[in-house]
């Protein structure tokens, strides 16, 4: 995945949900636990969004969005 802002390839930072993860992990139904995308960082220093983040939705890879996820 591209860096909307200079191209170079992002890196994969981490992914976010919502729900109890702990209480999914353990295999509890009722846990309300769902994946809701990735988070990817450019790691380009010449890039105007040096140190900043992007992030998918409902695990779209198709479309970025700017920012951490709250």
């Amino acid at each position: 995945m591209e860096c909307p802002c200079c191209e170079s390839e992002l890196a994969y930072e981490d992914w976010y949900y919502t729900g109890n993860y702990s209480a999914y992990e353990k295999g509890y139904e009722d846990s309300g636990f769902k994946k809701l995308g990735d988070i990817y960082k450019c790691s380009n220093e010449e890039c105007d969004y040096f140190e900043e983040y992007f992030h998918t939705r409902n695990n779209d890879d198709s479309q970025l969005f700017e920012g951490y996820p709250c």
